[in-house]
């Protein structure tokens, strides 16, 4: 096979990428079902497939077991097909829902309703399809109390309170009470450290709310923690979350840094750091030292500072100058400096022969000077474009 021809076939297996947005005063509705609700939705769909395409506009419910009825027949879309929509163009349409009298089965039913390529004209075999939707959530009430809840948690520092925060949304016909109880473990061990435990709040029906149960860190060492969070609604309901925190201490830790350098040259040092504060270290930075044998300092060097956010790791660069450093094992003293606090860490180094210097290629004259590599880029892709054009232009005449 000609390698021209090659070429073709490959551009033509290239996905098309495309995208679509959709636009309205409303793009997420949830509703608490009535008998009769009705609601209307202005939107707009835009497209930059780089073709003209087709639409199709529809209605599904969301797939699996959130959305057990369904509901797209209650749903009405003013335009069902659009016709060779020019690439950028942007199509208003409506969707009007009515709800019936009565929704047998309660619980979360998701309605999506919006616009997709049906990739009849202009798209590749291997284009994927895209579309934009609308979401319609419809919550119908369970008789009696029924609760849907979360559970959040933070990091903070040692002595500090920790906030463990409970949401709760009330799905039912009834009242419900509702209170919270974490029990605070190591990570990897079972042992329980501490209780902690909300007050008890009343959520009325289609209300929500967040509440907190607050526990005191002192005592604890810095770490990692596990949080087993319950949420008690109702009398005989319970719902468990795990989530996991840490404990940071106003410290800072080397990582790891670099372990060899060479005789006479200025060597490029780097020493990953890490924060374990739960806060902004503003100026954070290394001072090194070079010892010998007799632990006596043979060269110094500063690295640059960084500011780390809470629990970042990030690295920080200085030189490490060997003039008149001999060949051999040594060891690094690095003193970490971080805000007003310092820790030392000591570590080997070996100093290694000079590498031998790279021979200097001849420079060859260009006899024209270059396109730019952007520019010679944008040729690539127009040329492309235009073969897939020919081929499509070449389909379409033979389909004719």
């Amino acid at each position: 096979m000609k390698p021209f021809l090659l070429f073709l076939i490959f551009i033509a297996c290239i996905p098309t990428i495309t995208a679509m947005g959709i636009q309205g005063v409303v793009l997420k509705d949830t509703l608490f079902f009535q008998p009769g609700m009705e609601r209307h939705y202005d939107l707009t769909f835009s497209t930059n497939s780089g073709f003209t395409e087709d639409y199709v506009l529809y209605a599904h419910m969301l797939l699996g077991e959130q959305s057990p009825v369904d509901l797209t027949s209650y749903v009405t879309i003013d335009k069902y097909y659009v016709k060779e929509v020019p690439t950028g163009s942007v199509i208003p349409f409506t969707v009007d829902l009515k709800l019936p009298e009565t929704i047998d089965v309660p619980g979360i039913h998701e309605i999506r309703a919006g616009a997709r390529e049906t990739g009849t004209v202009g798209g590749g075999g291997m284009g994927a399809l895209t579309a934009a939707e609308l979401r319609i959530i419809v919550i119908v009430l369970f008789p009696g109390e029924y609760g849907v809840g979360g559970f959040i948690t933070t990091s903070v520092n040692e002595n500090q309170t920790l906030p463990f925060k409970f949401t709760i949304s009330n799905y039912g016909t009834s009242i419900l009470q509702a209170k919270g109880r974490v029990g605070i473990y190591k990570e990897g061990e079972s042992l329980l450290l501490g209780v902690a435990r909300s007050d008890t709040y009343q959520v009325n029906s289609t209300g929500s709310r967040e509440f907190f149960a607050f526990f005191n860190t002192t005592g604890l060492s810095p770490g990692d923690y596990y949080a087993l969070g319950t949420l008690i609604w109702s009398k005989n309901n319970e719902t468990q979350y795990n989530a996991t925190f840490s404990i940071g201490s106003k410290s800072a830790f080397i990582v790891d840094y670099t372990k060899e350098a060479y005789v006479d040259t200025v060597n490029k040092m780097e020493f990953i750091v890490r924060s374990l504060w739960n806060n902004k270290i503003n100026n954070i930075y290394v001072d090194a030292f070079l010892l010998d044998k007799n632990n006596k300092t043979i060269a110094s060097f500063p690295t640059t500072s960084k500011q780390l956010s809470p629990w970042q790791t990030d690295t920080v660069l200085g030189y490490l100058d060997t003039k008149n450093v001999p060949e051999g094992n040594y060891t690094l003293r690095m003193r970490l400096n971080y805000d007003t606090s310092q820790t030392t860490f000591e570590g080997n180094i070996s100093i290694l022969p000079k590498p031998p210097a790279e021979t200097p290629q001849p420079e060859v004259k260009k006899e024209h000077a270059s396109l730019p590599r952007y520019v010679s880029i944008m040729f690539i892709i127009i040329g492309a474009l235009l073969i897939m054009l020919l081929i499509l232009v070449f389909i379409i005449i033979k389909r004719r």
